[in-house]
């Protein structure tokens, strides 16, 4: 019977499946740091397989074909995993899988650090991006005199924001009660329908009414007709008080918003553990021991957010004021009338609004699951946000992106980084600079006409992790023509696998131009969590801090950079010495082609 085994570095079985095709999935725990091997035992001559760990396959230089068994040497073929990790085994000669397991992977305190330090990154990152491309005047919250003046265009993420919101209506809500205790009112003109009273002076209108009917006034007081007569009486109506209360709307929105993203993220996390609850008590186990911490605190927020805006809402209904919409361009210009600046709690109020207004003028929503993406792909992404930042620290400024920020109204916006995502930076010389997350590179027929890129004529295409694309201008403002590109590949792994790496993607220094039909992918490079360094594969090539690159400007460099999470300092001085080194070749590689090109 054939079968297939993990083993660990005892050579003791943590895991025996066998091939028989009954689809099932069993589990066993590990740390990520255990090293272990496979095994397909009683193999027939001239079967083929290959085994994955995630959706990584494994080196075949690993394995080796023994009497009676295929086996995968152990290695630590587990670094970076996290959680739930499937293992497969395939049949490399039609693909098919003819076992899964699911390794669960509890990941080391280095890993838990990465990851944790890559996801704050990224938030700044993207934030810092979104400020970049949104003009000070979108952002602001007032007229345009105050907008320069007051507002602070400054962006928080979500989860900051409600915390922000939380603290701020603990000392708000204070000032608020003495409002509500002795709030201003205005006398307001209004008809009420009772009885007149001795010695009343009825108004004409009145009295000929009543002598219409044929009673006079002495008449309607001694039978103590209803009659609707006009009368003054206070309300809290005001101005002020509107806009107090649109105020405490807007708050309340923002606070029901977080609230209905954490009810969202809780129901999908309780499906997935509902969907584990009848299938392997180990994986279940261990997936409720993750997720625990995590569904605990989306319940606070939810607790959180009802019992802020049920406050609100209270204090909403004290005014007794419908909370209309309230125009929140006009917030600040409102909060400058005589009462807002001369009562002593209304002008108290009105610091505070105004301090809250221009302190948050925008909010970056960005996914808070720290277990939703295994390491390797937030590695891949913290690549991208960090090649971003390090363009914007050489220079260039941020002028347009697509797919990554997704307004979801005036001031807020989600951050998600998909498929073939891009954000272009434009340099002081006009050149243009596209980065391109994880572009789907067709073939020549099928990329015509939809992308500037494409690769031979095979049927897959290919998806670089990073491409960067530099664009010279032309005649007209938005006439650019494509003259380099080069090609990041972010690799969660140990430096000894890097050369097997940089092997992988060489391939990609065939990625051709769409519109010359030429080669225009110059520069290669694998991206590790390494020493800082800039490592070209030709050790003649040198690269300086600076960005000056001692390679000939038709020279194809394929190499490995080092930038680790854990170290981000270095990390940022590396990538901006890589960018400024891309682009000087690439200044020096158009010039040598337009040079061939008039010869």
């Amino acid at each position: 019977m054939k079968r297939f085994i993990v083993f660990n570095d005892r050579n003791e079985a943590l895991l025996e499946i066998e091939l028989s095709g009954a689809g099932i999935s069993p589990s066993f725990p590990i740390r990520e740091t255990q090293r272990i091997g496979f095994a397909v035992e009683d193999p027939e001559l001239g079967d083929s397989f290959g085994v994955a760990i995630g959706d990584r396959p494994l080196s075949d230089e690993l394995s080796h074909r023994l009497r009676r068994e295929i086996q995968w040497e152990i290695s630590p073929c587990l670094d970076g995993a996290n959680g739930v990790t499937p293992i497969t085994l395939r049949n490399t000669s039609d693909g098919s899988i003819l076992a899964r397991a699911n390794a669960l992977v509890e990941p080391s305190k280095l890993s838990l650090q990465a990851y944790q330090l890559m996801f704050e990154a990224i938030t700044r990152i993207s934030i810092e991006l979104l400020l970049d491309l949104v003009a000070k005047s979108r952002l602001s919250l007032g007229s345009a005199r105050q907008a320069s003046s007051q507002v602070n265009a400054r962006a928080i993420s979500a989860r900051l924001e409600l915390g922000r919101i939380r603290r701020f209506w603990r000392g708000f809500s204070r000032i608020l009660s003495q409002v509500l205790d002795s709030p201003v009112t205005r006398m307001d003109p209004r008809i009420a329908v009772r009885r007149l009273r001795p010695a009343e002076r009825a108004g004409p209108q009145i009295l000929r009414r009543l002598a219409t009917s044929g009673r006079p006034a002495k008449m309607a007081v001694r039978e103590g007709l209803l009659l609707a007569l006009p009368t003054v009486a206070a309300t809290t109506d005001t101005h002020e008080n509107r806009v107090i209360v649109g105020f405490i709307s807007l708050l309340q929105q923002r606070v029901l918003r977080s609230r209905s993203v954490a009810e969202h993220e809780h129901q999908a996390l309780r499906a997935r553990l509902d969907s584990h609850a009848g299938s392997d008590p180990d994986l279940h186990k261990f997936v409720v021991k993750r997720e625990s911490p995590r569904l605990s605190k989306l319940l606070e927020t939810i607790e959180l957010t009802d019992r802020l805006a049920a406050e609100m809402s209270r204090a909403i209904r004290h005014f007794g004021i419908v909370a209309l919409q309230h125009p929140q361009r006009s917030f600040l210009a409102d909060l400058d009338t005589s009462v807002f600046r001369s009562h002593p709690t209304y002008a108290r109020i009105a610091m505070s609004i105004r301090r809250f207004l221009t302190q948050t003028a925008m909010v970056v929503e960005q996914g808070d699951d720290e277990s939703a993406k295994g390491i390797e792909t937030l590695y891949e992404q913290w690549v991208f946000f960090e090649t971003c930042a390090a363009l914007r620290a050489a220079g260039l400024s941020c002028v347009s992106h697509r797919s990554l920020f997704e307004p979801i109204s005036r001031n807020r916006f989600s951050v998600d980084l998909d498929r073939n995502a891009a954000v272009v930076f434009e340099a002081s010389d006009g050149r243009r600079v596209s980065v391109r997350y994880e572009p789907t590179i067709l073939p020549r027929e099928a990329a015509r006409g939809i992308d500037s890129l494409y690769r031979g004529n095979a049927r897959t295409p290919w998806t670089p992790d990073i491409v960067l694309e530099l664009l010279e201008p032309r005649t007209g403002p938005l006439d650019y023509h494509l003259v380099y590109a080069a090609v990041i590949d972010a690799k969660y792994t140990q430096r000894h696998n890097l050369d097997h790496k940089l092997d992988d993607v060489s391939r990609y220094q065939e990625i051709r131009s769409v519109a010359t039909g030429k080669q225009i992918v110059r520069q290669v490079w694998v991206a590790a969590p390494v020493d800082a360094m800039i490592m070209p594969r030709d050790e003649t090539v040198l690269w300086s801090a600076d960005g000056d690159v001692g390679a000939d400007a038709s020279d194809v460099i394929l190499g490995v950079v080092g930038i680790d999470p854990a170290t981000p300092e270095e990390t940022a001085a590396t990538l901006k010495s890589l960018m400024l080194g891309i682009l000087n070749h690439a200044h020096h590689f158009a010039v040598y082609n337009s040079v061939s090109t008039e010869m």
